[in-house]
């Protein structure tokens, strides 16, 4: 704990005095001081934004609201609904339903990736001051999740951030310790005529997890005859999970063309511009390494033991390189995205090597892309996106997806539209599903490849969202009663309604989120049918605006089913008969205190832990935490 308080320490002191010396240098600019007033002017831009428009335009404000303050920077804030351990740090599976096509060709789940800090949900950022966000939160049993963020920009066009990320979380059982840590770098630079640009971003994610297998008699939990929950059997006692993620990714953007001779007219200030639309290229290289120990391997929790009885010590790395090249017909002048038409051919080479205890393999792929989107009239558009695998191990491979959609507004940030989406994809077997070899399981098995159809209905007005959708899937890959990965090769169709409404009357407000999925056709994705995630807010403001305050209470609801169990020896969830979940309601108590640029909450976790019985699980035989008490701040520098 001393190593992660100098840490922040360090960190802290170095923001402060390069925001300091900022400052001393943007005294003297009149345009800044004047800028220095608007504390919010701190904006952000991701990747998916840039497809279709330059840099400059789709930068978003940074979140500075106190509702939702207490679920802040955690996985639960983005994801209600979620299966997962009973402190943070640890693996999870979404509740709510959603499949697209991955290119992860190691496994199909991902059942770490939200904690990570990657390319994929990178933010640039561009600020006319240094800003920096330190959160931190610490929980019962030295629980503590500490994330600093700091950004400036050097130039006007230059941008460099970085954010660090700690979780450290004991637990309350027995070997169920996280100790994880992630790490994002982040720049983008743009040229004064913003003709050319440039993101990039390094990131490191370390996740190191001791594995109990579970409780070894839940009954223990179920009856309370065992208050200090240290004290319970679990299943392991030497075991652990180590997963590694690392790399860096550069992508650069230029628009081709010229500028002609000026014309005779004076009153013409821009010189006559021929454009051929804008190149792209962009390199990733990627480390990921899946290390899982265990010091006894007889200890009867696995089928078996099969290579060493003494210590198991299974570890697969896999080393990746990609390399996309695109063009776009975007117009350079085009600063109000006014252009009717816009499309990007792209292609991609990705190189793999996997290597392990008993596997060294390397595959390729090669994949065009087209996309674009038509605006077909004023407020109404159309895009698709479609992707095919020419060669290599997922040759044949191909998704396509296709969205019209009615704005009802101009603001491309903050949108009100309804549109329908339709999605199809041919996905084949991953290599950890087909093949496998560790110390605790073996498999050799040849699938084909799977089939997902998604329909779907959305819209969006003021506080209102609401979601139909509609999947098909053949040839759907499981992990059975065995934890060993299976085909249906038929089909499964699930519906699946989402609503969202948030509601506001003078000081109060409630933020409201149902989900319905049904599944049909076989019982394999194992989902509960309703679930409710409702926060009621009331606000009073004290000293003259000077304290803001929030009175709350969350109320999570999942309805009862077979959840699946963990198997941490693979990482997989798999399939479960004998533990069915109750209907059950978690409910949180907070306040939220907001003073000027520091947001506060006092939270207690699932108050109502043992009012209903001890039967809350997510996870088979892994309890959900008890009654506890949590602290956490989120303070902003931004001037």
């Amino acid at each position: 704990m001393k190593s992660y308080i100098n840490i922040f320490a360090f960190i802290l002191h170095v923001s402060v005095v390069i925001s300091c010396h900022n400052n001393f240098a943007q005294s003297i600019d009149s345009v800044n001081v004047t800028e220095k007033k608007d504390t919010l002017k701190i904006f952000w831009t991701n990747e998916e934004a840039l497809e279709y428009k330059n840099i400059t335009p789709f930068y978003r404000r940074v979140d500075t609201s106190l509702t939702g303050i207490q679920k802040y920077k955690l996985l639960n804030n983005e994801k209600p609904f979620t299966a997962r351990f009973s402190n943070s740090g640890f693996a999870y599976r979404d509740l709510e339903f959603n499949t697209k096509y991955n290119f992860e060709f190691i496994s199909s789940r991902q059942f770490f990736k939200d904690h990570f800090l990657t390319n994929e949900n990178a933010r640039y950022y561009n600020t006319t001051i240094p800003f920096t966000d330190v959160f931190f939160e610490m929980g019962p049993k030295r629980e503590q999740i500490f994330d600093i963020l700091f950004t400036r920009n050097f130039k006007k066009n230059l941008n460099l951030s970085a954010e660090y990320k700690l979780i450290h979380s004991p637990g309350k059982y027995s070997r169920q310790k996280s100790d994880d840590a992630f790490v994002i770098l982040t720049g983008n630079y743009s040229t004064k005529n913003k003709r050319y640009s440039v993101i990039g971003n390094y990131f490191y994610n370390r996740m190191k997890i001791q594995e109990n297998g579970g409780l070894k008699f839940d009954s223990v939990f179920t009856n309370n005859t065992q208050k200090s929950r240290e004290f319970i059997l679990v299943n392991l006692t030497n075991a652990e999970n180590r997963v590694k993620e690392s790399g860096f990714y550069i992508r650069q953007f230029y628009f081709l063309g010229f500028n002609g001779k000026k014309e005779n007219d004076s009153t013409k200030t821009d010189l006559p511009y021929t454009g051929f639309g804008r190149i792209s290229h962009n390199i990733l290289f990627k480390n990921q390494s899946f290390v899982y120990l265990d010091n006894n391997p007889m200890s009867g929790f696995y089928p078996v033991a099969m290579l060493d009885t003494s210590a198991t010590h299974d570890s697969i790395h896999i080393n990746t390189i990609e390399n996309t090249l695109d063009w776009s017909n975007i117009n350079f002048k085009d600063k109000y995205n006014r252009q009717r038409i816009i499309f990007h051919l792209s292609i991609k080479h990705k190189y793999s090597k996997l290597f392990g205890n008993s596997t060294d393999t390397s595959v390729f792929s090669l994949i065009p892309q087209i996309n674009f989107r038509i605006k077909i009239c004023k407020d109404l558009e159309l895009s698709a996106n479609s992707f095919y695998f020419l060669r290599g191990y997922n040759k044949g491979d191909h998704s396509s997806t296709g969205i019209l959609k009615y704005n009802y507004n101009k603001d491309t940030l903050d949108a009100e539209y309804i549109g329908i989406r339709a999605d199809y994809f041919k996905q084949s077997p991953t290599w950890f599903d087909q093949q496998y070899s560790s110390n605790n399981f073996f498999w050799n098995y040849t699938f084909d490849p799977t089939y997902t159809g998604k329909a779907g209905l959305f819209y969006n007005y003021k506080t209102l969202n609401l979601a139909v959708n509609y999947f098909q899937i053949r040839n759907y890959i499981y992990y059975d009663n065995y934890a060993r990965p299976k085909q249906f090769n038929n089909y499964i169709e699930l519906l699946q309604l989402v609503l969202k409404k948030d509601f506001k009357w003078k000081k109060w407000e409630i933020d409201n989120k149902i989900l319905y999925q049904k599944t049909f056709g076989a019982s394999l994705i194992r989902l509960p049918e309703i679930e409710s995630n409702n926060a009621f807010y009331f606000t009073q403001n004290f000293f003259k605006n000077a304290l803001t305050t929030q009175f709350g209470l969350e109320i999570t609801y999942i309805n009862s089913y077979y959840p699946m169990a963990w198997m941490p020896a693979t990482k997989e969830f798999y399939l479960q008969n004998d533990f069915k979940s109750d209907n059950y309601p978690y409910v949180d108590l907070f306040v939220n205190l907001k003073i000027k640029r520091a947001r506060i909450y006092f939270k207690m976790d699932h108050v109502n832990s043992g009012l209903m019985g001890y039967n809350y699980f997510l996870i088979p035989h892994y309890p959900m935490s008890d009654r506890a008490f949590k602290f956490g701040i989120s303070w902003m520098f931004y001037d």
